[in-house]
């Protein structure tokens, strides 16, 4: 994180877990994790900064390529990628000459959650 000062782009992947547990007839626990994609241009350099977001545009389209590959790979180990995943732009004020972006990946796994007395005791 110190270097984010002097980098010129970065991408950083939330290591903190959003989820839940669905309890229905295949019940399963849901994690959502970030990434986030940052490039900086010159502040008031607006051709730069949609330069800059088609570079983390085309990021997502190959991250995205590479997780159709992983879905079908985790899906045999009952770990299913949420097949929609959005990709939201972050506003030109949020951070003066950085243009920044994220996505979200959800995974779902099965839960077993059979009743044990044992787990009781």
């Amino acid at each position: 994180m110190q270097q984010l000062q002097s980098a010129t782009a970065i991408i950083a992947v939330s290591d903190i877990s959003q989820g839940y547990i669905e309890v229905n007839n295949s019940p399963h626990t849901r994690r959502v994790k970030t990434v986030f994609l940052a490039m900086r241009h010159a502040i008031d350099d607006m051709a730069a900064r949609q330069q800059c977001m088609d570079t983390m545009r085309e990021l997502f389209r190959q991250f995205m390529s590479k997780l159709i590959l992983e879905k079908t790979k985790q899906e045999q180990h009952n770990i299913y990628l949420d097949s929609r995943i959005s990709f939201q732009e972050i506003d030109q004020y949020f951070f003066s000459g950085c243009a920044c972006a994220f996505f979200q990946i959800a995974v779902d796994t099965y839960t077993d959650l059979r009743y044990d007395p044992t787990e009781w005791q």
